[in-house]
């Protein structure tokens, strides 16, 4: 249920944005590598990766 209403407010923005300002591009950003319901999301919409980025994790102390 939550990815479907991701997916419906994208599209709903994709379609205001075309709209208003004829864009033809729009951007998803810090998507983490475990996140699977918005990086199907992302296939879905065959957007394409440009950057990736890592988080590393250390125990302090």
């Amino acid at each position: 249920m939550a990815g479907q209403l991701a997916f419906m407010m994208i599209e709903a923005i994709r379609l205001e944005a075309v709209g208003k300002f004829e864009s033809t591009r729009g951007e998803l950003g810090w998507v983490l590598e475990d996140n699977q319901g918005m990086l199907a999301i992302a296939d879905t919409i065959k957007s394409k990766v440009n950057r990736e980025y890592v988080i590393y994790e250390r125990k302090l102390g």
